[in-house]
């Protein structure tokens, strides 16, 4: 319960501080980059935010590969042109949730 808490808490700060350091349209833009260092940006950037949102965002089982999330990124980023000027962050959460809701908790 305490680790839930200290998790909500971070991301109630780190949305707070965060001051939109990535947009989709940059990530987009390193994704496509021929440039091996910005792809690998964008590469730590999305297993960060896929990171962060472990049973906070997501619930996706163990056998996930980047490679996977990534493309699931892009093809959410491709496909929504006019919301690229958010949070790229908020691309990341919103893929791997639509894929791996986590199961809604009993009150009992």
């Amino acid at each position: 319960m305490i680790k839930q808490i200290f998790v909500a808490a971070s991301f109630c700060i780190a949305t707070l501080a965060h001051a939109e350091f990535v947009s989709g349209n940059d990530l987009l833009a390193k994704l496509d980059s021929s440039d091996q260092m910005q792809r690998g940006f964008a590469f730590g950037y999305i297993a960060g935010a896929f990171d962060a949102g472990i049973r906070a965002v997501h619930c996706a089982p163990d056998s996930v590969v980047i490679k996977q999330v990534v493309d699931m990124v892009k093809k959410l980023l491709t496909d929504t042109p006019e919301l690229r000027h958010q949070s790229g962050d908020r691309y990341v959460f919103a893929a791997t949730k639509a894929a791996w809701p986590c199961a809604k908790k009993s009150k009992i």
